[in-house]
């Protein structure tokens, strides 16, 4: 999967299959049209699609059975930065303001898009850089990383917008971060920052305390 621009023209390609990406146009914007850019795109888990977030903050969705991309009529109020599926229904999209909406494509509104589920917001203005699922519990706890920090949230009606955990340790921005898969790796995380001009950035890996874990798996925040 790889995505490239033409001109004015974005592309997608798979394979041998490559398609022409449209994105909806706005009247919001008037006359003067900006130029529209991928900035996410996350393949589904069986292979058959792929989800695009845009620079106008427009999520599309491209079923590789269809000849076109289409446009799910999900519009964020900024550029999309960071696209994460929860199973094969649910999608956590990311800002470039720090905001995060769950959306789930089996509950559409009246006008037949989906609406979002829920929303998170960092605690800072900063760019929702990444966002992850646990894989121990992905309908449940997600992570993402802004700037310094990696955040984990608890993807509950009742958990509140602010994060549940905030890992401090990084001196510059984290570059990448990635959920332990394995069994007895519980809610670890292993991240990498970028090191500045240096370029020396360390890899770190953490784990909320046992008494956090334990709030969280009996229901308490």
């Amino acid at each position: 999967m790889g995505v490239w621009k033409a001109g004015s023209a974005n592309y997608i390609w798979r394979y041998n299959d490559t398609r022409k990406y449209r994105s909806s146009s706005s009247s919001l914007l008037g006359e003067y049209q900006l130029p529209t850019i991928i900035t996410a795109l996350k393949i589904a888990p069986n292979d058959l699609c792929t989800y695009v977030g845009n620079s106008r903050g427009v999520l599309s969705m491209s079923d590789f059975r269809e000849p076109y991309i289409q446009d799910l009529g999900v519009v964020q109020r900024d550029g999309i930065c960071s696209i994460e599926l929860i199973g094969e229904q649910q999608i956590l999209v990311g800002t470039q303001s720090g905001d995060i909406e769950l959306y789930d494509v089996r509950f559409a509104r009246n006008d037949g898009k989906p609406g979002p589920l829920r929303s998170f917001k960092l605690p800072t203005d900063t760019a929702a850089s990444q966002i992850q699922a646990c894989p121990s519990s992905p309908h449940r706890v997600f992570a993402c990383s802004s700037g310094k920090n990696v955040y984990i949230y608890l993807n509950e009606v009742d958990s509140g917008a602010l994060p549940v955990f905030t890992h401090l340790g990084h001196q510059t921005a984290v570059a990448d971060f990635r959920w332990h898969p394995g069994q007895g790796y519980d809610y670890t995380i292993g991240s990498i920052e970028t090191g500045g001009e240096s370029g020396r950035g360390l890899i770190q890996v953490w784990r909320p305390a046992d008494l956090i874990v334990n709030d969280w798996q009996l229901g308490r925040t």
